[in-house]
């Protein structure tokens, strides 16, 4: 997305870094999940882009350079993760309209109950 010959939480770091003065924008990041206008808007921006280091320099490098099996559900919480991540970064803030469907399903104990 970015075309920066970097790799790992060094991308990221340079992909979401900028520049302001007084609130207003002097060097725009390449990545920009939000305005970066308000302190909640720099907040979201600074967290998502530690966010992102973090799992580059705590989960990537270390399962890709070790040999170590890693349990399902460590595996489901890391690719869980970086789906949210992603979610951000193509349709940027947080506090974006999201598409979410609630439905109410009922437990798998009390259908089986139902069907005997």
């Amino acid at each position: 997305m970015t075309k920066i010959d970097k790799h790992g939480k060094d991308l990221f770091a340079f992909a979401f870094s900028y520049k302001s003065d007084n609130g207003t924008l002097t060097n725009k990041p390449l990545i920009q999940i939000n305005q970066l206008i308000t302190e909640q808007d720099i907040n979201e921006h600074d967290g998502v882009k530690l966010f992102c280091m973090g799992l580059m320099g705590g989960f990537r490098n270390i399962l890709a350079h070790n040999s170590a099996e890693v349990p399902p559900k460590t595996c489901l919480s890391i690719i869980s993760t970086c789906d949210l991540v992603l979610d951000i970064m193509e349709s940027g803030s947080i506090l974006n309209k999201r598409v979410c469907i609630w439905k109410k399903v009922e437990s798998p104990s009390k259908i089986i109950k139902r069907e005997k």
